[in-house]
């Protein structure tokens, strides 16, 4: 099948407050030449716009702005790599074990620890501010990269709870 001129739309709106929303929309356009397959052609351009919305909300948390632009309009089309088959890379005895994500779920656990443990909502709020750097953004709002050092922190308050 030969597609010209596919179109993928991913639209968020995230309500941070009362009375205010951000809304970021990203449309991509792709081609699909005859041999590919249409349908991992779309997931994969859907894959991308997906990916795009988010670091758009990310950046505008991050930032304290006003709300995204409404619109992303491609510069031109995107044109798909070739599907590479994947090799999995092959351990070193000297590699450490990679951390595990810091789920949204991990946080309230440790949240809800905290609190029922007697910890003062101001220090945790404390502690997260010290790591966001600005008091308007959540916890959740983090990349991976700077949640683990957030929840050893967080736990660091009272570490007999985690022994």
């Amino acid at each position: 099948m030969n597609i010209t001129n596919g179109v993928v739309e991913f639209e968020r709106v995230v309500r941070p407050a009362d009375f205010e929303s951000k809304r970021v929309k990203v449309s991509l356009s792709f081609a699909v030449d005859d041999g590919e397959d249409a349908a991992v052609a779309s997931a994969r351009v859907g894959d991308m716009a997906h990916v795009e919305v988010f670091r758009m909300l990310r950046k505008a948390e991050t930032a304290n702005a006003a709300p995204v632009q409404a619109t992303k309009t491609p510069a031109a089309v995107v044109k798909l790599p070739e599907a590479a088959p994947e090799v999995a890379p092959e351990p070193t005895p000297e590699a450490e074990p990679e951390t595990p994500p810091v789920t949204d779920e991990d946080f309230n656990r440790v949240f809800r620890t905290l609190r029922a443990a007697g910890i003062d909502g101001e220090i945790i709020k404390k502690t997260v501010t010290a790591h966001t750097g600005n008091p308007g953004i959540k916890s959740y709002a983090l990349d991976q990269a700077a949640r683990p050092p957030l929840v050893a922190d967080l736990k660091a308050l009272k570490p007999e709870l985690w022994q």
